[in-house]
């Protein structure tokens, strides 16, 4: 389109040859194009602020409260009664298990649903649980009764007497037990799962009689939100697992 100027003639500006309807749709097209973009970097701006956010409150959390894992151990046991017959088992004892909780500021609840087995030989010979209680930075001693009253194999009854005989009687004790993280006392965290073996040799089971353990190992695995993290460290570096199966005690 050209527009007359003291007789020459130049062409018009090209907004003025364009219909005011399609400068506004071509505007509205342009506008409309960055809209997504926009909100997509707003997304990630907040998203990287968010997970920002939380890491430095893990790196202060870890900073300043230094947690550390419970320490466990097997101080004893105490054999109340173990008769057995060809057609029943009647194992009553005591377990003396020490707690100890090196964290300062974080307090430990054992007010969730434990077990404990006893077991010869990858079978059960009795099992209980423990009363609830709440831990600060201090060591508890836990009793921890075992009851069993049921028959087992003939073999396995034969083999528990020759160990018997030899004094060298191996055992495995397993302990479950879901803990709640409680901060200063008053500011309960997610439960946390913490299970103990015990690999033991002592030299009787003789009720009323002091029993001496020859040797002990134990092995301690932490799992958050049903999450192992002893496997998933073993699966990440290409390790293999350690079976108890292949544990050796002196």
């Amino acid at each position: 389109m050209l527009s007359e100027n003291n007789g020459n003639l130049r062409p018009l500006p090209y907004d003025q040859g364009v219909p005011p309807y399609d400068q506004q749709k071509r505007g509205g097209r342009r506008r409309k194009s960055y809209c997504p973009i926009i909100c997509c970097c707003g997304c990630c701006c907040c998203l990287f602020i968010i997970l920002f956010v939380i890491a430095v409150i893990f790196i202060y959390f870890f900073i300043l409260y230094r947690p550390r894992m419970p320490l466990y151990d097997l101080q004893g046991l105490e054999v109340q009664a173990f008769d057995i017959k060809p057609n029943s088992t009647l194992v009553e004892l005591l377990a003396n298990a020490e707690a100890q909780n090196p964290n300062q500021a974080i307090w430990l609840d054992y007010s969730g649903a434990n077990s404990a087995t006893l077991s010869y030989k990858e079978t059960t010979i009795c099992n209980g649980s423990f009363q609830a209680f709440k831990q600060g930075q201090e060591t508890t001693i836990i009793q921890i009764p075992l009851k069993a009253n049921g028959a087992i194999s003939p073999e396995l009854q034969k083999s528990l007497m020759q160990d018997k005989n030899s004094s060298r009687i191996p055992l495995t004790m397993e302990a479950k037990m879901p803990i709640g993280v409680v901060l200063f006392e008053r500011y309960p965290v997610k439960a946390i799962a913490i299970d103990v073996h015990v690999f033991m040799v002592v030299d009787n089971l003789s009720p009323h009689k002091k029993i001496n353990i020859v040797s002990k190992n134990v092995y301690t695995t932490m799992r958050v939100w049903n999450y192992d993290l002893r496997d998933r460290v073993f699966d990440y570096l290409g390790l293999e697992k350690p079976s108890f199966s292949n544990i050796k005690l002196d």
